[in-house]
């Protein structure tokens, strides 16, 4: 008999990858929670769930005790997302249930939307962000790839993870050059000494390294109006009140107001509307939402349903992405060949529009800031996200061999050898 499959049908690539395991029948979001299985409606799903062997979700999707009662049979279960604050870890372990979450899907999409947010408040505030200090708290999988993006602009990378610095104490020279291959750990004090500070790490309550209100009022009110704050890593991580306050007394007393880009945010979907106006850039929890993203998460479900059941991998990610018909504008291409150095800030502004021909940070701020002005459209602006592509998806010529490192160091394709 087949192996029994619910799965999220928002998945993109549900079809080729899974009815390639076993038999699939989908969901929508919301049909699992409990208010929505008790209706009539839902008759047919609900008889099916003592069938299902494997359920595959996405973050909207709250798999806890009630919902693992109507699944007898349920032997494991995944999300195709990063985090899976969404699951019930501790129901899992007691049902002996397996689980997984794809972490580091969409971590390439994430970084891409914290470089876009720098580049576009360098470019506005005349900057370059090869003479700031840029700290990453939380050096995993998604901060990871924002400290090797921001390197490769030429900014100095300091890295808070307190984590990691335990391990790396006896291998690696805590004070670094900051390079690639060595990096430069710093304490908190020091992050709120940066001039750009990016928020990466995961959530979590431990009493050892605890990062739930990492940035409270006290670590608020130590940064200043010349400094640049980015979370798109977990919204719990700055306390959102503590922010409004911070901003209240900065506009009271005229001070000049700290920097901040959100896309993530406290109590999501219900957020504090009231933050919206005094931030750079505002978006609904869409940084990692790329296509290539998304697809990956499905298809790292995909490689685990084949791990777990032996059953041999046949589909492969690259098939399945559709090509992008996105080109560098003629000017904008002159300008790449003129610029070789890539240095100054016409170059940064060059790049931030190469960059703004895959992704327009810009609008998803201008759609925010439009839908949430009028009433909490928070989880349909999720849910109604367009397709967004990578850098990937756009191939460049670049002559000049520097240029070209530089450009793949945060993820664009050059489709020559680079060579000058």
């Amino acid at each position: 008999m087949p192996i029994q499959i619910l799965a999220d049908s928002a998945m993109p690539y549900w079809q080729e990858f899974f009815l390639e395991v076993g038999e699939v029948k989908t969901f929508k979001a919301g049909e699992l929670s409990a208010e929505i299985l008790a209706l009539p409606s839902s008759a047919q799903l609900r008889a099916y769930l003592p069938c299902v062997e494997c359920l595959l979700v996405r973050s909207t999707t709250q798999v806890n005790q009630a919902l693992l009662a109507l699944m007898p049979n349920l032997q494991f279960v995944a999300t195709a997302t990063a985090g899976y604050d969404h699951f019930d870890i501790e129901a899992l372990h007691a049902g002996d249930i397996a689980w997984y979450a794809a972490g580091g899907c969409n971590a390439q999409a994430v970084a891409q939307y914290v470089v876009c947010a720098a580049l576009q408040l360098a470019v506005d505030d005349r900057f370059l962000l090869k003479d700031k200090r840029v700290a990453i708290v939380g050096h995993g999988n998604v901060g990871s790839r924002v400290a090797n993006a921001l390197h490769a602009l030429g900014a100095q990378v300091i890295i808070y993870d307190p984590p990691q610095l335990t391990k790396a104490q006896n291998t690696t020279d805590l004070r670094s050059s900051g390079s690639l291959n060595s990096p430069c750990y710093v304490s908190f004090s020091e992050v709120l000494k940066a001039d750009v500070i990016c928020i990466h790490a995961p959530l979590n309550s431990h009493p050892e390294h605890p990062s739930r209100h990492l940035f409270d009022a006290d670590a608020l009110s130590q940064l200043t109006g010349s400094q640049y704050l980015i979370n798109a890593g977990r919204g719990e991580i700055i306390d959102n009140q503590a922010l409004l306050s911070y901003f209240e007394n900065a506009v009271k007393s005229e001070k000049v107001k700290l920097n901040v880009v959100l896309d993530v945010w406290e109590n999501e979907p219900t957020i504090t509307t009231d933050l919206v106006g005094h931030l750079r850039i505002a978006s609904a929890h869409i940084a990692g939402h790329t296509l290539e993203g998304k697809a990956n998460g499905t298809f790292m479900l995909y490689q685990q349903l084949c791990h777990r059941y032996n059953i041999a991998q046949k589909v492969k990610l690259s098939a399945m992405l559709p090509p992008d018909n996105t080109s560098l504008p003629k000017h904008l291409q002159n300008e790449l060949h003129l610029n070789e150095m890539f240095d100054g800030e016409s170059a940064q502004r060059l790049l931030k529009n190469i960059c703004h021909l895959v992704y327009d940070i810009q609008n998803d701020d201008r759609v925010f800031r439009a839908h949430m002005a009028q009433f909490n459209t928070f989880a349909k602006l999720r849910q109604e996200y367009p397709i967004r592509r990578e850098f990937s998806a756009l191939r460049l010529n670049v002559k000049n061999t520097k240029t070209s490192q530089m450009l793949r160091g945060i993820g664009f394709v050059i489709s020559n050898d680079g060579t000058t």
